[in-house]
C-alpha cells in the first residue's frame, strides 16, 4: 500500500521538506486557479456557485496522495479563486470564512480516509473506491450546507434559494471528486517507484481513441439532435463509459468519465441550458460516474486477480520442475546404487571362481600356463569393474543435501498444492490435520515434499478401485512413542501380503510402467534426516504409511 508523506514537526523537519511543501503547495495554487477558470460557469448571478468543481477533485487528490497538511494550501486557493476567477463572495471576511469551513471539511475527510478507513491511493479495490465515494458523499454534503449556511449569514444568499444552492454545491463538488480525484490518483500511479509492468497503462491504442469518437458520438445525439429528448437519451452514455471499463479497467473509466464530462459541460454552455437543468444533468452525470468507477474498479480487480494468478502458476510449475529434477537425480542415484549393489556380488563370486581356476590351472605345469594368463587378465577386468561400480555407487549415494530447521506444516501444504491436480483428476479428496501448533524438526524441504508426492501417487492408485464420492486420503501430523511423525493414510483395498514383503526392495515394484524404486528412494530419504519411513497397516480398510523423526530431534532444533 502506499503510503502518504509523513509531514513532521518544524522542530525536526529538515529543509528539503520545507522547500518540497513549497513547491508543491505553489504549484497546486496555479494548477487551481487555472482548473477553476477554465471550468466556472458564470450562470448563478450572486449566489457565487458552480455545476462542475474539478478543482476541488484536485484538491482532494493532492491531500490523498502527499498528506492531510497540504490541506494548507487550499485556504489560500479558494480565497484567491474567489478573488481572481469568481468575483462572486464579496467581502475578505466572508471569502475567508468560506475558504476555511472548505479546507477544514476536506482535511477531517482525508484524514478520515488515512486513519480509520486506510484507503489505498492506487485505487485498485473496490473497497477503496467505495470509501473514496462514501466519504466524498458525507464531505461533499458537509460542505455545501457550510457554504450554503455562510453566505446566508453574510446576507450573499436569499432565503428562499438556501436548498437549491446546497443542492448545486453538492452535486458540483460531488461530480468534481469523482471524476477528477481517481483520474489523477490513477494517472499519478503510473509514474515513478509505483509503476509496475503488468499493472495498467494510459490507454492510447486505437480501440480506446474508438471509444472517444463514440462517447463523442453520444453526445451528439443527446444534444446535437433537435428531435431528441436530452434527458431521455442520456442513457446511451453508458455505452461506451461501460465499454472503456471493461477493457481498460478504472484507468480507462477514468478517462472516458473525464471526456463524457468536459464534452457535456461545453455543449451545455453553448446551448445555454438554464441552471435547473444543469444540475438535473449533472445528477445523471453522477450516476453515470458511479456507475463507470465500480464497474472499472471491478474489472481492474479481476486483472490484478488474474496477473497475481499468472504469477502463482508460473512459480508452481517452476517448483514442480524443480522437484522432477530432484526426483529425477535421487531416481537415477538410487539406481545406480542398486545397480552397483546388485552387481557388486556376482562380480565378486566371478572373481572367487576365476581365483580358484587360477590356483587350479598353476598345478598343472607348463601346459596350462595360457590359460593362467587368461584367468589373470579375466581377474584384472573385473577388479577393474568393481572399482568403476565402486566409485559410481559412492559418488551417487553421497548427494548434496540441504537440511534446515522447518515447520512441518509447510512440506504437508506444498505437498498438498502439487497433488491438487492429480488429486481432482483421480476424484481423490485430500484431507490434512496438522494442528494449530507448529512442529518443526531437521530435514530437506524439496525430499520431504517429494517423498509425500510419492505417497499419494500410491495412493491415488490404490483408490482407483474405490467409488469417486468415497475416494480419501488423510494427512496428520502426530507424535507418538519419542517421535514425530507424519501418516499418511487412504480408504483403498490395502497391499496383498506376499506385496507387503517386498514393498521396500529395489525393483519390486507392482507398477507396468515403474520401476520399483520409489519406496525404495522415499525410504532412503527418511533415514537421511535421522529418520524412518514405513507401512503402519494395511487391510480392507486401507493403508497406513508413516514417516517418522526422533522426537528429541525435534525438541532440540525447536530450542535452538
Amino acid at each position: 500500500m502506499t503510503s502518504a508523506v509523513r509531514f513532521q514537526s518544524p522542530s525536526s523537519t529538515v529543509p528539503a521538506e520545507w522547500t518540497d511543501f513549497a513547491v508543491v503547495g505553489a504549484l497546486y495554487l496555479m494548477a487551481y486557479l487555472g482548473v477553476d477558470f477554465f471550468s466556472y460557469i458564470r450562470w448563478f448571478g450572486d449566489s457565487g456557485l458552480a455545476p462542475w468543481n474539478p478543482a476541488i477533485g484536485l484538491s482532494v487528490a493532492l491531500l490523498i496522495r502527499r498528506g492531510w497538511i497540504y490541506g494548507i494550501w487550499l485556504f489560500p486557493a479558494v480565497i484567491l479563486s474567489e478573488a481572481l476567477v469568481r468575483h462572486e463572495i464579496d467581502g475578505w471576511t466572508a471569502r475567508m470564512a468560506v475558504a476555511g469551513a472548505i479546507a477544514a471539511v476536506y482535511i477531517a475527510a482525508v484524514l478520515f480516509l488515512q486513519r480509520f478507513l486506510r484507503v489505498d491511493p492506487r485505487l485498485e479495490r473496490l473497497r477503496d473506491l467505495l470509501s473514496l465515494l462514501m466519504t466524498a458523499l458525507a464531505a461533499t454534503a458537509a460542505a455545501s450546507f457550510s457554504i450554503a449556511g455562510l453566505l446566508l449569514a453574510f446576507h450573499l444568499l436569499a432565503p428562499d434559494a438556501l436548498w437549491p444552492s446546497i443542492f448545486r454545491i453538492w452535486v458540483g463538488d460531488m461530480m468534481g471528486i469523482a471524476v477528477m480525484t481517481p483520474l489523477i490518483l490513477r494517472l499519478l500511479n503510473l509514474r515513478g517507484a509505483d509503476h509496475d509492468p503488468q499493472r495498467e497503462v494510459i490507454p492510447a491504442e486505437g480501440t480506446f481513441i474508438g471509444i472517444a469518437i463514440l462517447i463523442g458520438a453520444c453526445t451528439w445525439i443527446v444534444f446535437g439532435l433537435d428531435s431528441t429528448d436530452e434527458f431521455k437519451w442520456f442513457y446511451i452514455f453508458f455505452l461506451p463509459v461501460v465499454a472503456a471499463a471493461l477493457r481498460y479497467g478504472l484507468t480507462g473509466a477514468c478517462l472516458a468519465l473525464a471526456i463524457t464530462q468536459l464534452l457535456v459541460i461545453l455543449i451545455m454552455q453553448w446551448k445555454n441550458y438554464p441552471a435547473t437543468s444543469l444540475a438535473e444533468f449533472q445528477l445523471l452525470m453522477l450516476i453515470l460516474t458511479t456507475t463507470g468507477l465500480l464497474a472499472g474498479v471491478v474489472v481492474s480487480e479481476r486483472f490484478k486477480a488474474e496477473a497475481a494468478f499468472r504469477s502463482s502458476e508460473m512459480q508452481l510449475r517452476e517448483k514442480q520442475a524443480e522437484l522432477v529434477h530432484v526426483s529425477r537425480l535421487k531416481l537415477l542415484g538410487e539406481m545406480g546404487a542398486a545397480v552397483a549393489h546388485e552387481l557388486g556380488q556376482p562380480i565378486t563370486a566371478a572373481r572367487a571362481y576365476v581365483r580358484a581356476g587360477e590356483r587350479l590351472a598353476a598345478t598343472g605345469g607348463a601346459a596350462v600356463l595360457p590359460a593362467t594368463d587368461a584367468l589373470r587378465q579375466a581377474i584384472t577386468q573385473l577388479d577393474l569393474a568393481g572399482s568403476i561400480l565402486g566409485r559410481i555407487r559412492g559418488m551417487l549415494s553421497k548427494g548434496t543435501q540441504h537440511n534446515e530447521l522447518m515447520d512441518l506444516r509447510a512440506p504437508i501444504e506444498e505437498a498438498l498444492a502439487l497433488a491438487q491436480f492429480e488429486a481432482t483428476r483421480a476424484g481423490v479428496k485430500i484431507v490434512a490435520d496438522c494442528g494449530p501448533e507448529p512442529t518443526f524438526v531437521t530435514a530437506d524441504l524439496i525430499q520431504v515434499e517429494q517423498v509425500l508426492l510419492n505417497l499419494f501417487r500410491n495412493s491415488f492408485d490404490a483408490l482407483a478401485g474405490v467409488g469417486r464420492s468415497r475416494r480419501t486420503i488423510r494427512v496428520a501430523i502426530e507424535a507418538a512413542a519419542g517421535e514425530v511423525q507424519i501418516s499418511v493414510r487412504d480408504n483403498g483395498a490395502g497391499i496383498a501380503p506376499d506385496v507387503g514383503e517386498s514393498l521396500f526392495k529395489p525393483f519390486s515394484g507392482t507398477k507396468p510402467e515403474g520401476l520399483g524404486l520409489g519406496l525404495t528412494i522415499s525410504r532412503s530419504l527418511a533415514e537421511s534426516w535421522g529418520g524412518r519411513l514405513w507401512l503402519a497397516e494395511s487391510g480392507p480398510a486401507g493403508t497406513e504409511f508413516r514417516i517418522s523423526w526422533p522426537i528429541h530431534a525435534a525438541a532440540e532444533t525447536r530450542s535452538a
